[in-house]
């Protein structure tokens, strides 16, 4: 996913708008067709300027990518969702 965000002005009017357009990227993501197939979707989450954003993956059911995260001090984590693990 790029650039997944709500406007401040709505994040307490519209509860809930950023786990629905989570659950729309997977639904995108899970149309199968014979284009195209998914396993993960992936995000860099940006804790510099929102740390909540950890907390909002993981209630979406991401986890951290451990080797992706290895850097000192990091401005963005790397978290990923199995599209399919959900599902077996």
């Amino acid at each position: 996913m790029a650039k997944l965000a709500v406007d401040t002005h709505f994040k307490e009017k519209n509860k809930g708008i950023g786990s629905l357009m989570v659950e729309l990227a997977v639904s995108l993501a899970l149309c199968c067709n014979e284009y195209q197939s998914s396993r993960f979707l992936t995000v860099d989450a940006d804790i510099e300027h929102d740390p909540g954003l950890i907390d909002f993956y993981k209630k979406n059911h991401f986890v951290l990518n451990e080797k992706m995260n290895a850097r000192k001090m990091p401005k963005t984590i790397s978290m990923r969702r199995d599209l399919y693990g959900e599902y077996l």
